[in-house]
């Protein structure tokens, strides 16, 4: 879970728990210039350079993270096991409300963008993936309101995320399945207490989509996944609408236990209007 506070999920054996966890502590108002050092339990964010657009990776209160100036790469160098961190490559806004892309003169992805006129957002990675408890997972979120895009002003908005691979993690039942380019996800949804909207996409099939929470470390990779029918999924449960402004796209681990030395490598996202 990213800090400040998001949507916690813990698997019992026969029910689904939602929490939020309240670890406070907000993200840094600027970047921190440590590439290929690590940032460490701060809430920090460093903004990385591709050809394309500009990201921001981010680390948590129990992370330590090192990331490239030039490469869109992530490598989680220590953990402490708090629950729920979120160590992350961004695109959009970071949790305090910042843009990933600093500067206009740059090719920067139009943030916040209405659903409905968001492109064709396609997404490529490889990832390597520890022993663990975690998610490795995107993390979209949307907001009714325009000018809104931080974590502090959230109630209303709606936080749609995708489990690629998730060790140890796993729901017991399912609303509803659905293939979705060449995949198959188990879905859940709930509104949270403090008004958002959660929707949880969980793989089935894919890399790493049966990863063991003791399995021996693991190369995956993903290529061209397209991230419009997952969201025009949810606008046909009432989840969404196409009205609705996209403010992030998040790429990470969302570590509940171990989890050190799992990466993000070769990380392209295209074609956010």
């Amino acid at each position: 879970m990213r800090i400040p506070a998001r949507l916690a999920i813990a698997i019992a054996a026969a029910a689904v728990i939602a929490v939020v966890a309240s670890l406070a502590g907000p993200a840094s108002a600027a970047g921190v210039s440590e590439w290929n050092k690590p940032m460490c339990e701060s809430n920090a964010f460093e903004y990385i350079k591709t050809p394309a657009t500009e990201y921001a990776a981010t680390d948590s209160a129990g992370t330590c993270v090192s990331a490239e100036r030039f490469h869109a790469d992530l490598d989680v160098t220590s953990v402490i096991n708090m629950p729920y961190q979120f160590p992350a490559i961004d695109s959009g806004y970071v949790p305090a409300g910042e843009p990933t892309c600093a500067s206009a003169k740059d090719t920067c992805y139009a943030y916040p963008v209405r659903q409905e006129y968001d492109g064709t957002p396609v997404a490529s990675l490889g990832a390597w993936l520890n022993p663990g408890q975690y998610k490795l997972a995107f993390d979209t979120w949307f907001s009714p309101v325009e000018g809104r895009h931080d974590y502090d002003k959230r109630s209303g908005d709606t936080e749609v995320m995708i489990w690629l691979s998730h060790p140890g993690e796993n729901f017991g039942s399912y609303l509803y399945y659905v293939t979705i380019d060449r995949i198959r996800f188990g879905v859940q949804s709930w509104e949270q207490g403090s008004g958002v909207r959660y929707v949880a996409y969980v793989a089935l099939s894919g890399p790493g989509s049966g990863r063991g929470e003791t399995a021996a470390g693991q190369r995956v990779s993903y290529s061209g996944l397209w991230l419009n029918p997952i969201w025009r999924d949810a606008i046909s449960r009432g989840w969404l609408t196409k009205t609705d402004w996209l403010w992030a796209i998040d790429l990470g681990y969302e570590l509940t236990k171990g989890g050190k030395g799992c990466n993000v490598h070769e990380y392209t996202l295209g074609d956010v209007r």
